[in-house]
């Protein structure tokens, strides 16, 4: 992400990351900046989860296809559906194009802005997305 960060001349705030976490039961991914952190009450709360079952959230070991740590990001693929159950957006700071790595490609990425990653997968998988939370 450095190199990309140096080339781009971009902030840490302008790449985006998929954090997945699990209730045990289901998986859900959380897209934000690069350069924030999510605590796990916070992931609750967003999903509406009392503190006991917060207890038992995680950062899951079991990924969409073709992510892997470091490199997840928002763009699952059909063979996913059933396995995430919600893919929450938390809000971004700017208006700019946004770095998104493709799943399990640290070299490659695509440049749009979050909203339009939002409404792009909004319109595949309706319910599942949101934003903040809602």
């Amino acid at each position: 992400m450095e190199q990309k960060q140096k080339i781009l001349g971009w902030e840490e705030s302008r790449f985006a990351k998929t954090l997945y976490f699990t209730d045990q039961q289901k998986i859900y991914g959380f897209i934000l900046p690069m350069s924030e952190k999510i605590k796990l009450k916070d992931v609750a709360q967003y999903l509406g989860k009392s503190k006991k079952e917060a207890a038992r959230m995680t950062l899951s070991e079991i990924l969409p296809y073709r992510q892997e740590r470091h490199s997840a990001g928002p763009f699952i693929s059909e063979k996913d559906e059933q396995l995430v159950d919600k893919l929450i957006f938390l809000p971004f700071q700017t208006q700019e194009s946004v770095d998104f790595t493709f799943p399990g490609r640290m070299d490659i990425s695509i440049h749009i802005t979050y909203m339009d990653a939002f409404s792009l997968l909004k319109e595949k998988y309706k319910d599942k997305v949101c934003y903040g939370g809602d």
